[in-house]
């Protein structure tokens, strides 16, 4: 198939299986392939990714009009796996009730690019790992243009989409609702308890655009009900119409958005976040940047690695990403969700404040804090 063009019209393709990749579609070395008004039903890849189609190497798949429904895969991608330099784009298409590992729907890795515009994705469920909807890593570039993400789950992080890695993820007029991460299939909870991002979760040096943008109505066994952002992320809100996190909940902490760090001002007049629900924090938790954590002898933990509990710290904060010096800090300290050991509220001093740094001594048993203020 190298260097050949292929178009399938009206064509349905039902109950394909491979006992490797792509239940329906295979594609390596420099394939070209376009399949336009096109039904893919029940396809199953047994060992390898891609339930429907698996595009590699250098392939180029467009696919448009098109409907993948039902197909599944014992690894990545139940609808599409895309990997090494391959590049997909999805056009004015639905791919629904698709199951993986990892990516329920979509799966991207390597230098793969990924377009998805016009189009519907739900009913995705990741089975043990993350991406409900779609999992992006390594190097991976990825946009979705006014596409719908609905009704996808995940046991682990980023119920709608997950992003890790040094991959990029760029939402424009999209929609992300009613996604969840940390519930399994019957609304069970995850044994894992610390799963984050029911809309988007994105981690390690992962970046993230939005663009006139909806999130809402997702759920996130821990942190950042619609959209949960990790330390090293970069982090983007454009243009004119502001993107909407709203209707989301966390059952822990953040349900609308987990932060790192504050954004700019301009960042911050590019989203509106309101009507989320978490017993703490439950629009914005942001953590901050450098906290020391000792126990009650003394001897310094990491934060970072907290699972037993968390430092809620609440913050007015005026302009940009500092807090006048006229107002104090108040903090509270948790060894669950919703057990409170002691609050303090502390002075800023003079100047202002843009990086907080804390260290307090916790009472036995307290092993590590997870630390979040709320902007107001």
């Amino acid at each position: 198939m190298e260097d050949m063009a292929v178009a399938n019209l009206d064509t349905i393709v039902a109950s394909n299986s491979s006992s490797n990749v792509g239940g329906s579609l295979c594609m390596y070395g420099t394939s070209k392939v376009s399949v336009t008004n096109s039904m893919f039903t029940d396809a199953r890849a047994l060992v390898g990714g891609g339930g429907c189609m698996s595009v590699e190497e250098d392939s180029v798949l467009r696919l448009v009009g098109s409907t993948l429904s039902g197909c599944s895969t014992a690894k990545w991608g139940g609808g599409i796996n895309t990997l090494d330099q391959a590049e997909v784009e999805v056009v004015n298409s639905t791919i629904a009730k698709t199951t993986a590992v990892r990516g329920g729907a979509l799966a991207a890795q390597g230098n793969a690019t990924l377009r998805v515009v016009d189009s519907r994705v739900s009913g995705g469920r990741a089975t043990k790992e993350a991406g409900g909807c779609m999992h992006v890593n390594g190097n991976c570039e990825v946009n979705l243009l006014r596409t719908v993400v609905a009704g996808c789950s995940t046991p682990a992080a980023g119920g709608g989409v997950a992003v890790e890695q040094k991959a990029a993820l760029k939402l424009v007029n999209c929609t992300i609702r009613n996604n969840t991460a940390g519930k399994v299939e019957g609304g069970t909870i995850a044994t894992n308890l610390y799963v984050h991002g029911g809309g988007v979760a994105v981690f390690d040096e992962a970046s993230l655009t939005v663009e006139g943008s909806e999130i809402m109505g997702n759920y996130a066994q821990f942190a950042g009900g619609g959209l949960y952002l990790e330390d090293d992320t970069k982090t983007s809100f454009q243009g004119t119409t502001p993107t909407r996190i709203y209707n989301n909940e966390a059952k822990t902490v953040a349900g609308g958005i987990r932060l790192a760090t504050t954004l700019s001002e301009q960042d911050l007049s590019r989203f509106v976040v309101e009507n989320n629900t978490a017993p703490n924090s439950p629009d914005v938790g942001i953590v901050a940047a450098s906290i020391e954590v000792l126990s009650s002898n003394g001897d310094e933990l990491l934060a970072s690695d907290n699972r037993d509990g968390f430092l809620q710290v609440t913050i007015n904060v005026s302009g940009a990403n500092e807090m006048p010096s006229s107002d104090d800090l108040t903090y509270t300290v948790y060894n669950t969700s919703t057990a409170a050991l002691f609050t303090q509220t502390v002075s800023t001093g003079n100047g202002h404040l843009k990086e907080l740094a804390i260290s307090l001594k916790l009472p036995p048993g307290v092993m590590h804090v997870y630390a979040i203020y709320e902007l107001r």
